[in-house]
């Protein structure tokens, strides 16, 4: 008999900080979407009963919804890395953020699934959701968000760096030192 070994994935820390809190956003946001028309059914009192949920129509629906899903997410994972959690929580993946993820990631000459362009597609990804939810009536409270957000963003990133989470590579690949503060 053989031992079987398991394998483990070593991920940098950006990697593993964004999959972390990703993975938890995606569950809050998992129980936001499915709480939230149960809740209003209730206030309401108009829950419907099992049977008016589950029939053959609802049945005929998953059966083209599952297997497009599991497809999608095992076709769209590998290139858009961690952002992937927040692709899936906006929706439009194939029209809007594969492409803009792509892009960026073609644009920084870097390639999918290694820890940069995992970060690129991340900036890529929040940036067109922010500017797509930054149009209409949205607008003033996500100029607001924005505003606030971007010395937030600055700041931990200052942090990050300063504690070697975040670390500048210059184009050969070595790491660059830090600036003497003055």
């Amino acid at each position: 008999m053989s031992k079987k070994t398991k394998q483990t994935t070593v991920m940098d820390p950006f990697q593993a900080w964004c999959h972390k809190w990703s993975r938890l956003g995606t569950v809050i946001m998992l129980a936001y979407m499915v709480a939230l028309p149960f809740i209003v059914l209730a206030y309401y009192h108009c829950i419907p009963s099992f049977g008016d949920v589950i029939n053959l129509s609802t049945i005929s629906i998953l059966m083209i919804y599952i297997p497009v899903g599991i497809s999608e997410a095992l076709s769209y994972t590998p290139i858009l890395g961690s952002s992937t959690y927040l692709t899936f929580i906006t929706g439009n993946i194939m029209n809007l953020k594969l492409p803009v993820a792509v892009n960026a990631m073609k644009l920084a000459k870097k390639e999918a699934n290694t820890p940069e362009g995992e970060a690129i597609s991340c900036v890529a990804v929040l940036a067109l959701f922010v500017r797509i939810t930054s149009g209409g009536s949205l607008f003033g409270m996500i100029g607001f968000l924005i505003l606030f957000m971007l010395p937030v963003a600055i700041i931990s990133s200052r942090i990050m760096w300063k504690k070697g989470i975040i670390k500048v590579v210059d184009n050969d690949g070595s790491v660059a030192e830090k600036a003497e503060e003055k």
